[in-house]
């Protein structure tokens, strides 16, 4: 026979030979039940005098017990994952009334404010959520600021206030109230001419 042939049989008997069932697989003998009579042995001697235990093979019934622990461990995983997502179904629910929630109170929370405040501009009101409301009112009060001052700006500058002349020195020395009868007492003045 060739020594490649030879070589691929005896490995093929080391593997046949590795796959027996081992000591773990098989059940441990019962131990032996000692005579009432009978005297405690010298350990070291009876440890000799023991038969090795004979390897069995393994039972077809031994082997199913696996198999059935697993197909519960199966059953456990498919009802954790079913379980899982309903949460996560249940998750997606909540996160979208919850998305809803915020859209309908920064909605209300816009239209408070455009009804409360006078110093915005109205249309700039808004937003999907309150942090978006908040920064349009801010941007809101902004553009009307810049709206007035660009409209005061605009508007003509009203001509200085003529008076009857120059101050006089007693009108410094009098009080309020007799400036105004003073100034009631003078005669009229035509300003058309």
């Amino acid at each position: 026979m060739p020594p490649d042939i030879q070589n691929d049989k005896q490995e093929s008997a080391r593997a046949e030979a590795s796959s027996a069932p081992t000591t773990t697989d098989v059940a441990p003998p019962a131990p032996a039940i000692p005579a009432q009579d009978a005297k405690p042995a010298d350990p070291a001697a009876s440890a000799e005098q023991m038969p090795a235990p004979a390897l069995e093979p393994v039972a077809p019934d031994d082997a199913t017990v696996p198999l059935a622990r697993l197909k519960g461990v199966q059953r456990q995983l498919s009802a954790a994952e079913k379980e899982r997502e309903s949460y996560r179904t249940m998750a997606g629910e909540l996160q979208t009334r919850l998305a809803e929630s915020e859209k309908r109170a920064a909605a209300e929370y816009a239209e408070r404010l455009r009804a409360t405040h006078r110093d915005i501009v109205p249309q700039l009101i808004g937003g999907e959520t309150l942090e978006q409301v908040e920064q349009s009112l801010a941007n809101s009060k902004a553009a009307f600021s810049a709206a007035q001052q660009a409209y005061a700006r605009q508007l003509p500058t009203p001509p200085p206030a003529v008076g009857n002349g120059a101050p006089r020195a007693d009108d410094q020395t009098l009080s309020p109230l007799e400036l105004l009868r003073a100034g009631l007492s003078q005669p009229k003045q035509d300003i058309n001419h």
